[in-house]
């Protein structure tokens, strides 16, 4: 997506820097076009995503033991961690060995020090999500970098055209390092850290529509 917005916006502007004669303003409506598809198909799978993330917080979908095996002591705790009390009373009822029963205190499970910190450190980041990502990209209403050049670029007003694609190709160089850190902030989105997964996907819708 990167290399294809890049490629669009400097065929654009040998365009309006030649006033028509070189370049070409086509590429950027179809970038605008496939990015506004790729868009709605990743809302449909971050969709998905969160709804898949949802049914294994709550223990409606259960992880199969070997895979739970698999897991160190400290990746099991944070596992435990994100589970609902009641996904952890499910999880614990049938795998009693690999999650320990115990006393409840305002519905989760008395931890040793350095799961108690654990479990307080994911629950900041799960509270401070939202915010993180407000701060990696701007409004919706200002989100598309895009579409603004295509109007003009294509009317041949070749001087709003070059301005246009000169700020959208500094907007996206921004959005492409945001889009870096909150994908790399994420951490490692693997089977047992789907809240990982969920929170890439979301990076990678805001990219492609602010690129859009």
């Amino acid at each position: 997506m990167k290399a294809a917005f890049e490629a669009a916006l400097k065929d654009a502007e040998r365009a309006a820097n030649s006033q028509g004669r070189e370049g070409n303003v086509g590429p950027l409506d179809n970038f605008e076009k496939t990015a506004k598809a790729h868009e709605r198909r990743m809302r449909g799978l971050e969709s998905k995503i969160t709804a898949i993330q949802g049914k294994i917080k709550t223990g409606e979908i259960k992880l199969d033991k070997s895979l739970l095996m698999k897991m160190t002591p400290t990746e099991r705790g944070e596992f435990q961690s994100f589970l609902t009390p009641r996904g952890l009373r499910l999880h614990q009822q049938q795998h009693p060995d690999l999650f320990r029963p115990g006393p409840l205190r305002d519905g989760f499970l008395l931890k040793p020090l350095d799961e108690i910190l654990l479990a307080s450190a994911f629950s900041r980041f799960c509270r401070a999500l939202p915010e993180q990502l407000s701060t990696f990209f701007v409004s919706p209403a200002e989100a598309a970098v895009a579409v603004g050049c295509i109007a003009p670029c294509i009317a041949k007003n070749w001087g709003l055209c070059s301005t246009c694609v000169v700020g959208a190709g500094t907007a996206a160089i921004s959005a492409y390092n945001s889009f870096v850190g909150c994908w790399n902030g994420c951490g490692s989105c693997k089977w047992y850290k789907p809240w990982n997964c969920a929170c890439k996907a979301k990076c990678l819708t805001f990219f492609i529509g602010r690129l859009a």
